[in-house]
Parts: C-alpha cells; sequence; structure tokens
C-alpha cells in the first residue's frame, strides 16, 4: 500500500462508514458488491453485522470493498489514494474462492440416495455449504428465482431479504432452527459433464459445471452467517437438469396449496404467539377454551373451536404493552395471569363454550372476533383485588346478541367490531374509577 499506515486508516474509515451507513445506501453498496462479484453476500451481511471484523479482510478484500464504496461515497476516497498502480492491477484478478477450499475441485457427495433418473438426495452440514458458498461452488440464477429485478447496470439480480437470512443463521447458532430441504440443480446446459452416481460407495461426484440453488437461497446464506452447529445437516435434493426442466420443477413447487396466511403468521416467534403457545401448553389452563384454539379459519368453519390462535395472539399485542415483556419473567406473569382469568371467565360462561357450535348461530361470545373483548377486559381487570365481581357483572352487562355486533361479526367487520370494543373499554374505565 502507499504508506505503512495506509492499510490501517483504510480499515478505520471502512468501519466507520458501516458504523454509520444509512438504509438506502445500504442497498447501493450491496448492489456495487454484487456486481463485482468479488464479496461473497455472507461476507457482505457479515461486515455489515460487524460478525466480520474489517481487520480480518486481506488488501485485495479491502479493495473491493473501498472500490465500491468510492462509486456511492466521496467519504472514503478512491483506491488509488491507498494502493500502488501495481497492487491495483493485480487486485482487479483478484478471486475471493482461491483460498483453500475442499471445493475448489471435484467435489464428492456422500450418503446419497439415487431417487430415479437425474434426481438425487443426501445430507449436508451447515459448515459444509458454507464452504460451498465461500468456494463459490453455489449460484444464482436469477431467473430460476421466486423474486428478482434489474439493478442499475441493467443486470437481473436476486431479491434478498437480509434479515430473513440473519434470523435463520440466528436460529441454527442457537440450535432452534428445524432443518429441512435446499434444492441444488447442476446445471444441463453442454458445458458440464453429467454427474457421476456410484451406486457401490453411495456417492455422486461433480466435476464441472454450475451448481445453483432454485430454491433455498436464504437458508444456502444464513449458512454462510452461521457460527455455530455447522455439523448440523439440511437435506438437499439435487438434480441434473435443463433450464427449462429446473423451472418446471419450481412450478411444480411454487403452485402447490400455499400455507394459510393467518397460519404463516401464528407460527412466527412473537412474544404474544409464544404467550399463546404457552397458554395451550399448560395443565392449568381449562381445556374447554385451550382444546377450541385453532391456527386457521378453514378449521373455524369445520367447527374445530371457537377462537383463532392470531386473533388471540393480536389481542394480546394490542391491549398489553409488549416492550414490557422483554424478559421471560415478565411474559409469564401475563400467561399466568390470562390462565387465572380466561379459567374464571370459562366458569361464568361455561354454557357458551360447551355449547359453541349452537351458541355461535344466534350470540357473538363464542366469534372469534370475542377474544378481542375479553382480553380488553382482562387488561383493565389485571392488579383489581376485585377482579373477578368486576368481570362477572361486565359479562352480565354486555349484550351478546346484540344485532348490530352480530352484523359486524357475521360480515367479517372486525374494524366495527373493534369500535364497538373501544366504546365499552371507555365504560370499563369509568366503571372501575
Amino acid at each position: 500500500m502507499k504508506s505503512a499506515d495506509s492499510r490501517e486508516n483504510l480499515i478505520e474509515k471502512i468501519k466507520s462508514f458501516l458504523n454509520n451507513i444509512s438504509p438506502a445506501k445500504t442497498k447501493e453498496l450491496e448492489t456495487e458488491i454484487m456486481h463485482d462479484a468479488k464479496i461473497g453476500m455472507g461476507d457482505y451481511l457479515q461486515l455489515l453485522s460487524g460478525r466480520y471484523p474489517v481487520e480480518e479482510m486481506n488488501d485485495a478484500q479491502l479493495f473491493w470493498v473501498l472500490s465500491a464504496i468510492s462509486r456511492i461515497s466521496n467519504r472514503i476516497g478512491n483506491v488509488d489514494d491507498y494502493f500502488e498502480p501495481a497492487e491495483i492491477g493485480n487486485y482487479k484478478f483478484y478471486d475471493g474462492s482461491e483460498r483453500k477450499n475442499k471445493y475448489n475441485g471435484t467435489i464428492i457427495f456422500e450418503n446419497v440416495q439415487k431417487l430415479t433418473e437425474n434426481q438425487y438426495m443426501f445430507p449436508l452440514s451447515v459448515g459444509d455449504i458454507k464452504e460451498m458458498k465461500e468456494a463459490n461452488r453455489l449460484q444464482i440464477v436469477p431467473e430460476l428465482q421466486r423474486n428478482y429485478t434489474k439493478d442499475k447496470y441493467g443486470e437481473l439480480k436476486t431479491k434478498i431479504n437480509k434479515e430473513n437470512a440473519q434470523e435463520i443463521a440466528n436460529l441454527i447458532d442457537n440450535g432452534e432452527f428445524f432443518f429441512n430441504g435446499i434444492r441444488f440443480n447442476l446445471m444441463d446446459d453442454g458445458e458440464a459433464d453429467p454427474p457421476f452416481f456410484d451406486e457401490k460407495n453411495n456417492t455422486l461426484t461433480i466435476t464441472s459445471g454450475t451448481i445453483i440453488v432454485p430454491d433455498g437461497n436464504h437458508r444456502s446464506i444464513a449458512c454462510e452467517l452461521a457460527t455455530k452447529h455447522l455439523d448440523d445437516k439440511f437435506g438437499v435434493f439435487f438434480t441434473y437438469l435443463t433450464a427449462t426442466e429446473t423451472r418446471r420443477v419450481l412450478n411444480q413447487e411454487w403452485t402447490t396449496v400455499p400455507i394459510p396466511k393467518r397460519h404463516k403468521e401464528a407460527m412466527k416467534l412473537t412474544i404474544q404467539n409464544k404467550i399463546v403457545d404457552s397458554i395451550m401448553r399448560s395443565h392449568d389452563a381449562d381445556e374447554l377454551y385451550t382444546k377450541n384454539i385453532v391456527k386457521d379459519s378453514m378449521e373455524l368453519k369445520r367447527g374445530n373451536g371457537f377462537i383463532l390462535y392470531i386473533e388471540f395472539a393480536d389481542a394480546i399485542s394490542k391491549y398489553y404493552d409488549m416492550g414490557e415483556l422483554k424478559a421471560k419473567a415478565d411474559q409469564d406473569e401475563l400467561r399466568d395471569w390470562l390462565i387465572t382469568f380466561l379459567n374464571y371467565l370459562t366458569k361464568i360462561m361455561y354454557n357458551d363454550f360447551s355449547n359453541f357450535k349452537k351458541i355461535k348461530k344466534e350470540s357473538w361470545s363464542v366469534h372469534y372476533f370475542s377474544i378481542n373483548y375479553y382480553i380488553m377486559l382482562s387488561s383493565h381487570l389485571r392488579g383489581n383485588l376485585e377482579w373477578r365481581d368486576w368481570l362477572a357483572k361486565a359479562i352480565r352487562d354486555t349484550d351478546f346478541v346484540n344485532p348490530t355486533i352480530l352484523k359486524y361479526c357475521k360480515s367479517g367487520n372486525k374494524r366495527g367490531f373493534l369500535k364497538f370494543c373501544r366504546e365499552k373499554e371507555d365504560e370499563i374505565c369509568t366503571m372501575l374509577k
């Protein structure tokens, strides 16, 4: 570099730039980094999060990071401010995949099962996927992804949700990720030798060609970001197909029946979802309501319950401050209170809850909107020594056959129902003064 302290100065300036980068500049920098294709997406995301120290980058990597930054900002300077002309000439040919890696040459996958012609399955560890990404042996072809866009250079780029990738990596590091299948495909494009399957040793040998990740891109990036549980394994479905055949496979998977939106929301690890989960698992909670909590509207229509999971969770987040429930002890306290409250509510509403299929025709007490009303009551009665008496009075004073409210429920007018809840909330607050 140009001077003895050039490297140190550059490192400090890059760190300062990354620590203060705006969301808009982050996106611009990502475009430049991906256009150069010298720094992997995993390394880039780790740089942003601070998990890949800038100090550990070699001079060639610093050159390409600076090159990308200099095209979106003049805060740091240009490559010729830090590097000699000879270095600039050499680093332009830098290949980040050249470091020692068992996936740089011929690849041999083990414990392979042949499913049918050109279709295979085998386990592959997080660490192995990480190495394949680092060796640039796993490629992303935007046209064969669910979402892609054009960058400012007119090149197709795959849309990557960095938060999703990091969330998966965190789950892997914490030992909480449930491993599923990733799809790899060796492109049958006339350039690659067909994969060789050794039936005796159950191995699959790849000597050349491009391996793409048509399904599982975020999970493969998460493997780059992961630092623990690297021996845990994904199931890999490996094919040797043309681009057209690959699209057919993906179309087959993408057009299967989608998971209902409410069911997907119920699967997220939010605080309110955790509280609902722990209530459902609790031996102290009355089964008359826990057994009637369902995950989606189809189960409601089948008469399998009267409390919609995500409605229950949303009501908790609406009437309780989730920001005050960061500690597990606080979450457990709220869970215990809600169990106690709902148990007593069940005692009062026993006839409605135990005959909900019949009652729902004439009363909104067991409509799935009603959990909003009950949780609203719980939030105002919490901490009141006479809460049982007040709850009994509130239920007695509630007109569960009010035609206007019934119409809100039957027509799915949640806004109207919540407006009613706000009006009742004012009455409750006045009553409790």
